[in-house]
Parts: structure tokens; C-alpha cells; sequence
């Protein structure tokens, strides 16, 4: 019993420990009061729950051709995580990394939820659209439609106003672009090219006997070449032959996981 006539020794004490959480694990905070009475030490602790901070992908994903795989590393714990590959017609063959970077980078989908069809032809409005991507999906700036085959609503219609203010295609006609025609190897790289801003070609040996210096794809085809985001079909580069989905994403593939980190994304500010 207290005699309230008595003085008592009396301190009052909170400490708190902190065990952070980390990418796949909870923290916990603990707060512990401790109360000194009359010589007598009484503690009560009252425990908080920290979330895991979960892992942070920020650098996005990359590639190792040796392994044939893409992954990618959390810049908080140094995780790896190797990206799954959702399609059944897709083997361990020299598309399989651009397919699956395309596939986890957003870029495209399969045709259906788990077949790509890497050998189907891709159109014009696809390809475009394929680039938009690339490069975040800006919003186009132009207000009026230069093309009368595109409508609004069209699912490649901002793709195609962004591609033609950048001046990455000017059609197929004054006012036709086209979208649904079928996109040929050489105005892939063509188009992929003028998204780089038409650089000259450094070479001046051309290792394809298929294409000639009057040809509207000469400078584009060189340049990809030269900067590995095409070695030809084996007998020639083939410029009017159809582009398959495959090799779209290889070139695309190509361009943005060697040429672009090569020039520091100093040549495709499109955004």
C-alpha cells in the first residue's frame, strides 16, 4: 500500500530497437518503457510491424547470351530473378532473348497467352507501334492526321502520329501510310535508322550483294550492319523480303540493349 506521506523513487524509461526490414522480410520496432519505482524496475514492451521494402527492379532487365537468358538484379539486396519464358513455340534458339526481353519489357504480347508465332509476317501499323513502345509511348504532338487510312480509332494510330512527326516514316503516299501492309526487312531498319537520327554510315564496304547504292534502304542497312543489329540472312540481307515477328524483335532487341547503351540514349530522345 502507498503512504502518500512517503517520497518514492520514481524514473520513467522508453528505448526503442529498430530491425529494418528487408526486400523479402518484415522489421519489427520495439518500444520498451521501463519504470523504476521505489527501487523496483517494471517494463512493459509494445512491438510495431515494418513491411518487407520488396525488391526494387529499377535497372530493368538484361541479358547473357552465353546462358541465353534475361534477368534481372535488385539494386537493394543483389537478387537475381531470370525472366520466364511464356510461349510454347518458343525454344533455346537465337531469338529466344529478344522474344522474351520483348515480352517482359512490354514491347509485345503473343499472339494469344502463350504462343508468340515468331515466324508470321508483322504490318506496318505493328512495327510502328513496336517503336512507340521503345521509347515510353509519348503522347504525339501533332494534332492533325496526315494519313486517311489511319482512323482514331485505330490501336497504332498515336504510334503512327508520333512515328510521322519524328519523321521515322512519311508513308507509303502523300496521305496513305499503310498500316496494315506488311512490313519488309529493309524498312525495319530503315525506320529504326531515322529513330537514331539517319547517322552516316562509318563504312564504306557493303557486305550485301542484294542491296545497291540506289536503293532507298542503302545508308540504313549499312549503318545496322555496322552496328550489329542485323548480320543478313546468310545469302544477302534480303531487303524486300517480308520481316517476321521474330526478327522485328531481334532488331529492335539489338538497338536498344547494344546500340543505344553504346551512345548513352544520346540518339533516340523521342519522349
Amino acid at each position: 500500500m502507498i503512504d502518500e506521506n512517503k517520497k518514492y523513487e520514481k524514473e520513467c524509461t522508453i528505448e526503442m530497437k529498430v530491425q529494418n526490414p528487408t526486400c523479402t522480410k518484415k522489421g519489427q520496432k520495439d518500444y520498451t518503457a521501463s519504470v523504476l519505482f521505489n527501487g523496483e524496475t517494471f517494463k512493459d514492451t509494445i512491438s510495431e510491424e515494418i513491411e518487407a521494402t520488396g525488391h526494387d527492379w529499377n535497372k530493368g532487365w538484361k541479358s547473357d547470351y552465353l546462358s541465353n537468358s534475361i534477368y534481372r538484379e535488385c539494386i537493394l539486396c543483389g537478387d537475381r530473378e531470370t525472366a520466364k519464358n511464356p510461349f510454347t513455340d518458343v525454344s533455346d534458339n537465337a531469338y529466344y532473348v529478344p522474344i522474351v526481353w520483348a515480352y517482359h519489357t512490354k514491347l509485345t504480347t503473343g499472339v494469344n497467352e502463350n504462343t508468340f508465332a515468331g515466324n508470321r509476317s508483322c504490318t506496318r501499323g505493328q512495327v510502328v507501334t513496336f517503336l512507340w513502345r521503345i521509347v515510353g509511348q509519348p503522347e504525339p504532338k501533332m494534332t492533325k492526321n496526315p494519313f486517311k487510312d489511319v482512323s482514331e480509332s485505330s490501336p497504332f494510330y498515336k504510334a503512327i502520329l508520333w512515328a510521322s512527326e519524328n519523321g521515322i516514316t512519311t508513308g507509303t503516299a502523300k496521305d496513305k501510310f499503310s498500316p496494315s501492309a506488311t512490313c519488309t526487312r529493309g524498312q525495319v531498319v530503315t525506320f529504326l535508322w531515322r529513330m537514331a537520327g539517319k547517322p552516316e554510315p562509318k563504312t564504306t564496304k557493303n557486305p550485301f550483294k542484294d542491296v545497291s547504292e540506289s536503293s532507298p534502304f542503302y545508308k540504313a542497312i549499312l549503318w545496322a550492319s555496322e552496328n550489329e543489329i542485323t548480320s543478313g540472312t546468310g545469302s544477302g540481307f534480303k531487303p524486300s523480303a517480308t520481316c517476321t515477328r521474330a526478327q522485328v524483335v531481334t532488331f529492335l532487341y539489338r538497338y536498344d540493349i547494344d546500340y543505344l547503351i553504346n551512345l548513352s540514349n544520346s540518339s533516340a530522345n523521342f519522349k
